[in-house]
């Protein structure tokens, strides 16, 4: 009988000493962060007005799919910050979900394709320095992405970068205003839930 409590009581303290060392353990498998852009068409900045541009707790999917709006997208009103929650999403994905599309030479809004040429120049800068077409990227946490065009000189797109705000990183910190997966749970609850 002594041995098979001193037995018994071994499995036990085996499975706490497991969860215990699963909740500390614990990472969440969830994508959820951020990145900041600004876009400028002939000096002027594109403020995405229109509100379907943003998804709202309405367009929240009631299963786990992966649709193209909810892995990459804007929400309230807020023009400058894009909220990613899915691996490998790039800035392509994100332009074609908010209706626009660009490539090395030309930008496409949702009313009218703009070519670039040695007057009208496109240009991208991503986290301070010139890159080439930035569709294929992958978006990356706290990334800061310009688009220009029509601006050529280096000074013009220095300023045009100095806008592009730098709030991902508080957005990283606080709770996804309307998502249904919200930020990265990392509760009790949630770390128990993934054991068993």
């Amino acid at each position: 009988m002594k041995k098979t409590l001193i037995f018994c009581g071994g499995i036990i303290l085996g499975v706490v000493l497991l969860v215990a060392w699963q909740l500390v353990n614990f990472k969440s498998t969830k994508v959820h962060y951020h990145a900041n852009f600004a876009l400028y068409v002939n000096g002027t900045r594109e403020m995405f007005k229109d509100d379907n541009y943003y998804e709202g707790t309405s367009n929240c999917y009631a299963d786990d799919t992966n649709e193209p709006k909810e892995r990459v997208h804007m929400h309230d009103n807020v023009n400058g910050l894009v909220h990613v929650h899915a691996p490998a999403v790039t800035w392509g994905h994100f332009f074609a979900n908010i209706g626009w599309n660009l490539g090395s030479n030309y930008l496409q809004t949702r009313d009218r394709l703009l070519m670039a040429s040695s007057y009208q120049p496109l240009k991208f800068w991503l986290n301070g320095k010139e890159v080439s077409n930035p569709a294929g990227r992958v978006i990356g946490d706290q990334d800061r992405l310009l688009v220009s065009y029509g601006a050529a000189d280096a000074a013009t797109l220095s300023k045009q970068f100095s806008t592009v705000e730098d709030t991902a990183i508080q957005a990283d910190n606080t709770k996804d205003p309307a998502s249904c997966r919200g930020g990265v749970d990392d509760s009790l609850i949630s770390r128990l839930k993934s054991i068993f």
